[in-house]
């Protein structure tokens, strides 16, 4: 959960990380001198704090503690309201990031960095519930039309793409240090004469333990045997983009009728599995043997997405049951496809009957 301290300006994030002394925590500010405490995990308040515009709603308020107040006699933090003066006033985090992969892959790295020789490599999926993108064809014009698409715009995943981009060049140039210090140990153990092997060793040790220019996010020093050791990859990050523009309003975000609710669980349900779909088609390996490998991609990704445009049209409703019929064609194609590859087909046949079932 991301969120903005209103008066400070500053971004917090609520996680379910527990710190290395048990407790779950948020600090934040110059020397993270503001806590949060959350033993019991993240609470309606973190997901309200996360996601609340006055305009709407009013402030969420969580207490604040100084870091002489946070921890109890076992060690976890304490919680204490008595000190209205540490109460503090939270915005969603929207308006600064609105898609913290940032913020993610620092919390990933802080929980396993000292409990793990190496570092898990990370999926990461993205919820768009802003549109990015729409049908250049369906501009607003009106006034309530281009405040909904600037709200969307504002709101809408700025960073993800950038970040994503600078974690894999991150990745690499920890992989190339990496392969640096083993190809200089394994040439060190080559050198015949002790006095000069122990030299060489000395000083690789001592660039390993070199501390860097800049402490870590909690003040720590750390060392180029630190980084070397902080490194990891993300494997994929699948982003699933709300795409419905049709008889959407500026103030959408305050319609909580069960009606809206329901139809946007719909709607959600329908864009994650378009994209799971279309990702699974995407990467489909198919030996180059097969004469039309290209045909049979390309055949399945077209009427996947003839099915999703014709969805979109209708607004999410199958009234006349075109969508499902375009679907199940789909599922037909996937199916006979199973019967000779049932390795590289079965998932994605069981994939496109989940999606026909939501209809």
């Amino acid at each position: 959960m991301f969120s903005i301290d209103a008066a400070e300006g500053l971004t917090v994030t609520f996680d379910s990380y527990p710190k290395q002394d048990g407790s779950r925590r948020s600090e934040y500010g110059k020397g993270l001198e503001n806590v949060i405490c959350y033993n019991e995990g993240i609470e309606i308040d973190h997901v309200m704090a996360s996601g609340t515009l006055p305009k709407f709603y009013d402030y969420v308020s969580i207490p604040l503690h100084t870091a002489t107040e946070q921890k109890s006699q076992d060690g976890r933090c304490k919680t204490d309201t008595t000190n209205k003066d540490n109460i503090r006033y939270f915005w969603d985090g929207g308006l600064l990031s609105n898609t913290p992969l940032r913020e993610l892959l620092q919390a990933h790295q802080e929980y396993w960095q000292d409990k793990e020789d190496k570092i898990p490599d990370l999926d990461v999926y993205i919820v768009n519930v802003h549109p990015p993108r729409m049908d250049n064809n369906i501009i607003p014009r009106d006034y309530d039309g281009v405040k909904d698409r600037e709200k969307d715009i504002i709101y809408g995943d700025r960073s993800s793409h950038h970040d994503e981009k600078i974690s894999h060049i991150l990745a690499d140039y920890n992989d190339f240090v990496i392969k640096l210090n083993e190809l200089a140990d394994e040439a060190i153990c080559k050198v015949i004469d002790k006095e000069s092997r122990d030299a060489l060793k000395g000083k690789l040790d001592d660039i390993l333990t070199t501390k860097t220019k800049r402490n870590n996010r909690n003040g720590k020093s750390r060392t180029y045997e630190d980084l070397m050791r902080s490194g990891f990859r993300l494997n994929k990050v699948t982003r699933i983009e709300r795409t419905n523009y049709i008889n959407s309003i500026e103030g959408k975000t305050g319609d909580l009728t069960f009606e809206t609710i329901n139809k946007l669980i719909k709607e959600g349900e329908c864009d994650a599995w378009f994209s799971f779909i279309r990702e699974h088609i995407t990467g489909l390996e198919i030996q180059p043997s097969h004469s039309n490998c290209m045909d049979i991609k390309d055949s399945l990704v077209d009427m996947l997405d003839a099915s999703m445009r014709n969805l979109q049209t209708n607004d999410y409703e199958d009234t006349n049951s075109t969508t499902y019929q375009k679907l199940t064609k789909l599922a037909e194609l996937v199916k006979f496809q199973a019967k000779l590859e049932p390795h590289k087909y079965s998932k994605l046949h069981k994939s496109v009957l989940k999606l026909i079932s939501i209809l």
